[in-house]
């Protein structure tokens, strides 16, 4: 992959795992579970290994409403990533972030699903002045299963934090997904966080 003005390269292990972007055979559609996973990269012009992320617990449901149902749409995320803000550029910062929203199902190409959340966020790291950040925001999104095998989903978020390092973040995110085999994906994937960008490749296997 690439991040800002460096290649690296990297390798995740998910203990359990299945997130809004995996193929559904099996598992709950619009529905993300993550538990105990780890990521370590390497960063080449850095000259640098370290861990990249980890994460407790990352849940996510996407409940689409109808004329008959109108359960909300949830998320929880707790874990550690790897930030650039104000002076450091590679910063391990651990946050709690949770949300809750709405979504609704459409069939104009193939499937789509369109969400939005209102969230807060809460983040510890060296990076902040005072060591930590509490705000909130809001984040809106779209899932779309272009065919069989084929997966998109994009998404677009603004968190502004008035308690502890005062700032604010912009995020998007733009991912595909593509099955080669039963067990076997590739993912190309965009990453924005205010002045950080990072493009990944990934080759995955499914156990």
């Amino acid at each position: 992959g690439w991040r800002n003005n460096d290649t690296f390269e990297e390798a995740t292990f998910r203990g359990g795992y299945h997130d809004l972007l995996d193929p559904e055979v099996g598992y709950t559609p619009d529905a993300q579970i993550e538990m105990a996973s780890i990521t370590v990269r390497h960063y080449n012009r850095a000259d640098q290994t370290r861990v990249e992320r980890a994460t407790l617990l990352n849940l996510l449901s996407l409940s689409p409403i109808d004329s008959v149902f109108h359960a909300p749409s949830w998320k929880l995320n707790i874990g550690m990533n790897t930030i650039r803000h104000n002076d450091c550029q590679l910063c391990s910062n651990g946050f709690l972030n949770g949300g809750i929203g709405g979504a609704k199902e459409f069939q104009l190409l193939n499937r789509e699903v369109l969400f939005a959340f209102a969230e807060t966020e809460a983040s510890i790291s060296k990076a902040y002045h005072e060591m930590h950040r509490v705000g909130g925001g809001g984040t809106v999104g779209m899932l779309a299963d272009l065919t069989e095998r084929w997966k998109i989903m994009a998404t677009g978020s603004y968190l502004r934090f008035p308690l502890g390092d005062k700032s604010d973040d912009f995020r998007w995110y733009v991912g595909s997904r593509f099955t080669l085999a039963r067990n076997w994906t590739v993912r190309l994937e965009y990453n924005h966080r205010d002045r950080d960008n990072d493009v990944l490749f990934t080759l995955q296997a499914f156990f």
